[in-house]
């Protein structure tokens, strides 16, 4: 097949293509290759000419979405999303952890939050100061217990059952396909293992899911990496 230029990119614009610089489908790929649409064999220095860049995300609108834009789209009840759009999307679980989990209660308190807006989707674990370190934060092990109890919290993982929080959420089943969880911890996005959108958020934010089952979001950008070469095996 005929390899694309800029120039043919170019009389693209307008119609309904499926862009290369997004994810595929396999049903998408197959349409495209009905249409005679090479997606796999886009040349490098196409994909990457300055000209190219400027147009790409001008120049053709999708038929399908990111499995990340679907999940914005589904939480959200929207047919679509797009890259920048704000979302207010239903949440499926939340994670706190001993860490910020005292801060998180505090402010779901301030909100005049009368009960967690479903306490089996509010996940309580112990895992960053235990056993604690110091007498303070001992202390602070002791007031979060209380904030979990005073909120009747349905999984409450602490010692002798605890364990890696983004573990324990995503082996408990608190994490599923096509939902979105989030969690007052950076590696909260490790969810998106299991296909669910996961997100790292303040205690603020997670204060405000814990009491509306709901947080804004702005749908993200689509990165693809092109790998050439093969890749070496690692023996351990």
């Amino acid at each position: 097949k005929k390899l694309p230029t800029v120039a043919d990119l170019r009389a693209l614009k307008g119609r309904r293509q499926l862009t290369m610089m997004k994810f595929f489908s396999l049903d998408e790929a197959a349409a495209a290759e009905a249409a005679g649409i090479d997606i796999a064999s886009v040349p490098a220095d196409v994909l990457f000419h300055p000209e190219y860049r400027t147009m790409a995300p001008t120049i053709f609108s999708m038929a399908g979405q990111t499995i990340t834009e679907k999940i914005m789209a589904r939480n959200s009840g929207r047919d679509s999303t797009s890259p920048g759009e704000l979302v207010w999307a239903d949440i499926n679980s939340i994670m706190t952890m001993d860490y910020l989990g005292k801060s998180t209660f505090n402010l779901f308190d301030k909100l005049g939050a009368k009960e967690l807006f479903n306490r089996d989707k509010v996940i309580c674990v112990s895992d960053h100061l235990v056993p604690p370190p110091t007498e303070a934060f001992a202390n602070l092990l002791n007031e979060w217990r209380a904030e979990v109890k005073k909120h009747n919290v349905t999984y409450f993982y602490d010692f002798g059952k605890q364990g890696i929080a983004h573990q324990i959420m995503v082996e408990d089943g608190h994490v599923l396909p096509g939902t979105i969880s989030v969690g007052t911890d950076s590696h909260a996005n490790t969810y998106g293992a299991l296909g669910a959108v996961g997100n790292a958020v303040s205690v603020t934010d997670a204060a405000v899911a814990m009491a509306t089952g709901k947080l804004w979001f702005r749908v993200p950008e689509t990165v693809k990496f092109h790998i050439t070469g093969e890749l070496s095996l690692i023996h351990i």
